[in-house]
């Protein structure tokens, strides 16, 4: 299964590299890839994901479950968005569904179960295209003050996950997210 919001677009390519990806690294039953950034008119911008990927792996890599489900913690959501991740149908089934009735942070916690079955690869070679524009959900959902509480419950878990319960640094990882989620908030209310 490949997942590709609807402002987005896959590459060309896209099926042939995971296809390719998926025989050279067979263990692997989720893919997640780095994206191209473009904006509303479709030119690039600087990308969304590739910072926080660069510092999980500079080259396309397997990632172990006791190095991913911290580094959600740490880095937040690291795909931060639904396009491009590809998975297996057999994983989608232990991991279990995103939770239908969230509305932005259901990726994010959906990916701490779903690392928890298994390494997942981590793609350094672009396969899709991310638009970004005022309208996009992430953006109502910041304004509205709908992704306050999902945040704070998938940081919540992350804090009390067992590949965490011996890291020093998480509640300062889980501090920083939530302090980032409290400017957000002030700057909504000084908007009125």
């Amino acid at each position: 299964m490949v997942l590709l919001c609807s402002d987005d677009r896959l590459n060309r390519d896209a099926l042939a590299t995971l296809a390719e990806l998926r025989h050279q690294w067979p263990a692997a039953e989720l893919i997640l890839s780095t994206f191209t950034s473009i904006g509303p008119d479709g030119a690039l911008r600087p990308p969304d994901s590739a910072d926080h990927h660069d510092r999980l792996s500079r080259q396309t890599a397997l990632i172990e479950p006791d190095r991913f489900v911290p580094a959600l913690l740490e880095l937040g959501s690291l795909n931060g968005n639904l396009t491009g991740m590809a998975f297996r149908r057999e994983l989608w089934r232990r991991a279990g569904r995103f939770h239908d009735h969230w509305r932005h942070a259901a990726d994010w916690e959906w990916l701490i179960r779903a690392a928890e079955q298994g390494p997942l690869l981590l793609n350094r070679r672009p396969i899709a295209a991310v638009r970004t524009h005022d309208d996009q959900l992430s953006n109502a959902n910041r304004i509205s003050g709908h992704e306050l509480p999902e945040i704070a419950a998938v940081v919540g878990q992350l804090r009390r996950h067992d590949l965490l319960r011996h890291e020093p640094r998480r509640h300062r990882w889980a501090a920083h997210l939530m302090q980032f989620q409290l400017w957000n908030l002030l700057k909504q209310l000084r908007r009125g």
